[in-house]
C-alpha cells in the first residue's frame, strides 16, 4: 500500500489520474450543458403549445359566433333549397359498409 501511495505522488499514476479527472470533468460539463439546452427547448415548446392553444381557442370562438348567425333564410339566400325527400346515411356498428335509407 505504501508503494502505491509513493508511486501515486511520484508521477507514475499521476498522469493517468489527471487524464481521467479531465475526462470526467469534460463529461460533467457536457451533461450540464445538455441539461440546460433541454430545459430551454422544453420552455420554447411550452410557449409554442400555449400560443397554438390560444389560436385554436380564438378560431373556435369565431366558428361558434359564425354558426349562431346561420338561419334558414340565410341558407335560402345563398342558394340552398329545401329538400323534398329526406334520405339519411347511417352506419351499422357491426357492418363497416354505408347504407342509404
Amino acid at each position: 500500500m505504501k508503494i502505491f501511495i509513493t508511486q501515486l505522488f511520484q508521477g507514475t499514476y499521476n498522469s493517468r489520474l489527471g487524464i481521467f479527472a479531465v475526462g470526467l470533468f469534460g463529461c460533467y460539463l457536457f451533461l450540464i450543458a445538455s441539461t440546460i439546452i433541454s430545459i430551454n427547448e422544453r420552455k420554447i415548446a411550452y410557449r409554442e403549445i400555449r400560443d397554438l392553444t390560444i389560436a385554436i381557442t380564438e378560431q373556435e370562438t369565431n366558428y361558434l359566433s359564425l354558426t349562431n348567425t346561420i338561419t334558414f333564410e340565410t341558407a335560402l339566400a345563398r342558394g340552398f333549397v329545401d329538400a323534398k325527400l329526406s334520405r339519411f346515411v347511417y352506419t351499422d356498428p357491426l357492418d363497416p359498409a354505408l347504407a342509404l335509407r
